[in-house]
């Protein structure tokens, strides 16, 4: 994968072909899902507010597409998926597509709880004031 060719005013400059950017998020299963959206509204709206998601979606496991009532997560409810600018990429595989890793939000700038990007993040923060890990 090619990393983006630097920023500009703080923006991550695009490909001039690109026409779709995927939102990409590790559910609880582990499964790796994404949303694709179109790089106009990406531009205008995402990089800075995120797109919703139901917090129903991280309750799916991997052999059916309904929630174990045991998660305790319901269809009501929602979620941001904020794009991490720095992990934006072109997709080798494909033309006129990039991705882009996201962190999961209450409102930008607050962080759920159960994002697992954040979950490493504190966990690596205990390692590295506990054990110096």
């Amino acid at each position: 994968m090619s990393q983006k060719s630097g920023e500009l005013n703080g923006d991550v400059q695009q490909q001039p072909d690109t026409s779709l950017v995927r939102i990409l998020w590790v559910d609880a299963s582990g499964q790796c899902r994404c949303r694709g959206v179109p790089v106009k509204r990406f531009d205008e709206v995402v990089k800075k507010n995120g797109i919703g998601l139901a917090v129903a979606c991280m309750a799916l496991p991997s052999l059916k597409d309904t929630i174990p009532v045991e998660t305790g997560l319901t269809g009501t409810g929602e979620i941001r998926l904020l794009p991490d600018l720095s992990t934006l990429v072109t997709i080798p595989w494909t033309e006129g597509e990039e991705m882009v890793l996201s962190d999961m939000h209450i409102t930008p700038g607050v962080p759920w709880e159960y994002c697992p990007r954040e979950a490493l993040r504190r966990v690596s923060k205990v390692l590295k004031q506990e054990f110096n890990l």
